[in-house]
């Protein structure tokens, strides 16, 4: 019960600020995060626990050491921001700590992957095509945050773009990016 209402207050911190648009629904990985630990502890579905606490707890620990913050350190939405991710990171690693999920295995993990792959794959389309719309960057596989982090040229992503019109939308995908993000992210 305990870790049920920690999740669900991180559902709860989650939605509290108010979310406008097609950029603000949860499918950055941390956002999604929150949602899939809620259903993971409430309905004891272990798959989306070891999603979390394979996937998200290494993009959480990424994301308190590259923050994306656009505003003060002491902003609502800064501290959101904090709150957010270190419900990631925790609430994973305390339901193995405190065997509400047993210790996960290479069998688990190799789930983890497969959720991972199929949530990369999910999330190309969608900002693919919500870019049509509005300006979209879930994952950060939309710009040049990586990049701009790790001060490299952006041009990995730019020079091998492919774009697919179809009546009056584009999708424009950056394919050795996408591999290059993701083999990274897998082998870390």
């Amino acid at each position: 019960i305990f870790f049920a209402a920690l999740a669900l207050s991180g559902v709860f911190n989650f939605f509290y600020p108010a979310y406008t648009g097609l950029g603000a629904l949860p499918f950055h990985l941390c956002n999604l995060a929150i949602v899939v630990m809620f259903i993971a502890f409430v309905f004891d579905v272990k798959g989306f626990f070891y999603f979390t606490y394979f996937v998200n707890v290494i993009g959480a620990m990424f994301a308190v050491m590259l923050p994306n913050l656009g505003q003060d350190f002491h902003a609502l939405m800064s501290v959101h921001y904090w709150m957010n991710h270190a419900y990631d990171i925790v609430i994973p690693i305390l339901g193995v700590a405190l065997k509400v999920f047993p210790r996960p295995t290479i069998k688990f993990m190799g789930k983890a992957i497969a959720t991972f792959t199929a949530y990369f794959i999910v999330v190309i389309g969608i900002n693919a095509w919500f870019s049509n719309y509005t300006n979209v960057d879930f994952f950060y596989i939309n710009s040049t945050f990586f990049f701009d982090h790790i001060n490299l040229e952006p041009s990995l992503m730019y020079n091998y773009a492919v774009t697919i019109q179809h009546n009056d939308l584009v999708f424009r995908l950056y394919p050795l990016f996408y591999v290059v993000v993701y083999v990274s992210f897998i082998g870390l």
